[in-house]
């Protein structure tokens, strides 16, 4: 039976509007995609995305910015990445990355050093996971990412440092030395006590 021009018409309005309506899908994606990677630029992560088939690597930009390197200056291999991290943090981090391959893990989660193009080392926290696997469930692609934490466990070596000193100082004090916390309701207890404290105490 032959169409009709106007159901030829009504047709093609039907086909421009899913044009249309797929034209503006593709174009808020786009728009959420570089909202997100001005999120990510901003806030001292890069992102990777890893062939576990292959054993090749790649990293965004913001992944290679982040340890002085340009874009061109880091290869794709996996083995490459493992001789920039901290000898002392290799075995480790490979071993969380073998359980995660293994299932595990629900998630790929480690803190560990890696070193810069000009030699220094940062404190690292990577995130991932498997997000393919092959039928008989090996791990064949892995993402995640990579954050700057360097000031993170700077300020903490400080304060930890800090502590040592201050416990260190009041353990040669001599006489007591002691804090006593009073709770709500009355009750208290004692948080901080020098040796010479709480041997006054029994």
């Amino acid at each position: 039976m032959a169409q009709t021009a106007a159901e030829g018409r009504a047709g093609n309005e039907v086909l421009e509007r899913r044009d249309a309506d797929g034209r503006d899908e593709i174009e808020s994606l786009r728009k959420r995609e570089r909202l997100l990677a001005l999120a990510i630029a901003g806030s001292g992560t890069g992102i990777w995305d890893r062939n576990v088939a292959t054993g090749e690597i790649r990293y965004s930009s913001g992944w290679k910015a982040m340890l002085g390197y340009a874009d061109s200056e880091v290869s794709n291999r996996i083995e490459d990445s493992y001789v920039r991290l901290h000898p002392d943090d290799l075995d480790y981090v490979k071993a969380t990355m073998q359980a995660h391959f293994e299932g595990r893990s629900d998630s790929y989660e480690v803190e560990h050093r890696i070193r810069c193009r000009d030699g220094s080392y940062k404190w690292i926290c990577s995130r991932g996971k498997v997000v393919e696997r092959d039928s008989a469930g090996r791990a064949l692609r892995m993402v995640g990412t990579s954050t700057d934490i360097t000031s993170l466990r700077t300020m903490s070596e400080t304060l930890r440092e800090a502590v040592n000193l201050i416990t260190n100082l009041t353990n040669e004090v001599p006489g007591l030395v002691f804090q006593y916390r009073l709770l709500p309701g009355g009750r208290g207890f004692f948080s901080y006590a020098t040796p010479a404290s709480r041997k006054s105490m029994r």
